[in-house]
C-alpha cells in the first residue's frame, strides 16, 4: 500500500461502540468477529424490518435516500449511526475498544451493508447483528493510559460520534493521527510538528491529562503520596488527600481545575493546600492579582502551583510521562 500522507484537514475522527447493550461475552464475540473481517458496523436491518413511523418496509437503497425525511420516536440511536456510517470516508479514524483495550481505526473504503444471504454465509449462522458497516485496518493502542481524555469519555456517548477536538488545531485529530501512524510502523498522515514541542503542552492535553500530571509533579517532585481512595464524585472541594512520604502524618489537599478557581468554595488554613489552574483565581468576586495571590498563600498555607514550574518538570521527567500527555 502506498504512504498517502494525508493532510490533517481531510479527514473526522469518530469513536464507535460495539454492542453496548449486550453481555460481555456477546460483545467480546461481536468485536472480534469485527476485527477478524476488517469492519467496524452495527445492527438494525433495514431490508425487512418496519424503520419508519409509516405501515411500509423500505429497500435498503431507498431507505438511505430517504433517512432525513423519517422519523423514528424510539429509534434516534440508529439515526444517528445511520447517518454516521454514511458519512466516514476513506481514511478517517475510528476508535473504538474491547473491555479496556483500545484500537484505533482507519477506513478503507465507503460504508456497506450485508444482504440477508451474504450476511447468514458469511458469519454461519451465527447472529452478530452487523448489517451496516465501514471496512476498515484495525490497530491495537492498548490501555487508557494511551488515550487522551476527551477520547476516552466519547465512549459514554451512545452507539456512535464524531469527536471534535478543541482550539484551531483540533488536538483530537493531530493525536489520532500520531497515534496511529505510531502504531502501525508507518507515516501515513502529515503531522505537523511544532519548533519547540513544549509550547504546545497546554494546548494538546486535557483536563484528566492536567489532573494525571499535577499528580505526578506532587509525588516526584515535592514527595507526597497519593491516598487515591479519596477521589470521589462527593469530595468537590480537592481532587485527592496526600500525604509526606518521609512523615505520613504530615497531610495535605490538591485541587486541579482547568477553566478557574473560586477561593470562596474552598475551606483553607488547617492543613497545607495546593491548587492548579489555567485559568485565575477569584476571591469575593474578583480576579486576584499578583501581589493578592502572594498575601493569600502566606496566610492560608496555600501554594498556588504554576504552569512555569510544571512546565520545567515536564521537561526534567519527560521519561516518566503517560504517552497522553508526552505524545507531541
Amino acid at each position: 500500500e502506498d504512504f498517502i500522507c494525508m493532510d490533517k484537514d481531510d479527514i473526522n475522527i469518530w469513536r464507535f461502540n460495539l454492542h453496548t447493550k449486550d453481555d460481555a461475552e456477546k460483545q467480546k464475540e461481536t468485536f472480534e468477529y469485527c476485527e477478524q473481517n476488517s469492519i467496524i458496523g452495527t445492527g438494525w436491518r433495514t431490508d425487512i424490518r418496519l424503520m419508519s413511523s409509516k405501515d411500509e418496509y423500505i429497500p435498503d437503497k431507498e431507505f438511505y435516500h430517504r433517512l432525513d425525511t423519517f422519523s423514528f420516536p424510539n429509534q434516534k440511536g440508529f439515526k444517528k449511526a445511520m447517518k454516521s456510517l454514511r458519512e466516514m470516508k476513506k481514511d478517517d479514524l475510528i476508535w473504538t475498544r474491547k473491555n479496556n483495550c483500545y484500537y484505533i481505526c482507519r477506513v478503507t473504503e465507503n460504508a456497506r451493508d450485508f444482504m440477508p444471504g451474504e450476511r447468514e454465509k458469511t458469519i454461519e449462522d451465527r447472529c452478530y447483528d452487523i448489517w451496516h458497516y465501514v471496512p476498515c485496518e484495525y490497530v491495537k493502542i492498548g490501555t487508557e493510559d494511551n488515550v487522551i481524555g476527551k477520547i476516552v469519555r466519547s465512549f459514554n456517548m451512545g452507539v456512535v460520534c464524531h469527536i471534535r477536538g478543541r482550539g484551531k488545531d483540533n488536538i483530537v485529530k493531530e493525536f489520532s493521527k500520531k497515534t496511529y501512524n505510531q502504531y502501525a510502523g508507518k507515516e501515513y498522515y502529515k503531522i505537523e510538528k511544532p519548533k519547540n514541542k513544549w509550547d504546545y503542552l497546554w494546548e494538546s492535553i486535557g483536563a484528566l491529562e492536567i489532573e494525571e500530571l499535577v499528580g505526578l509533579y506532587m509525588q516526584i517532585e515535592l514527595g507526597y503520596g497519593i491516598y487515591t481512595s479519596t477521589n470521589k464524585k462527593d469530595t468537590k472541594e480537592y481532587e485527592y488527600i496526600l500525604f509526606k512520604r518521609q512523615n505520613p502524618k504530615e497531610r495535605a489537599k490538591l485541587q486541579v481545575k482547568t477553566s478557574g478557581i473560586n477561593l470562596n468554595e474552598y475551606n483553607v488554613g488547617d492543613i497545607p493546600f495546593y491548587f492548579f489552574t489555567l485559568g485565575n483565581y477569584y476571591k469575593d468576586g474578583k480576579v486576584l492579582k499578583e501581589d493578592e495571590k502572594e498575601k493569600y498563600q502566606k496566610l492560608n498555607k496555600v501554594k498556588f502551583l504554576t504552569k512555569e514550574e510544571l512546565l520545567e518538570f515536564s521537561k526534567r521527567n519527560e521519561k516518566v510521562l503517560p504517552y497522553k500527555i508526552n505524545w507531541f
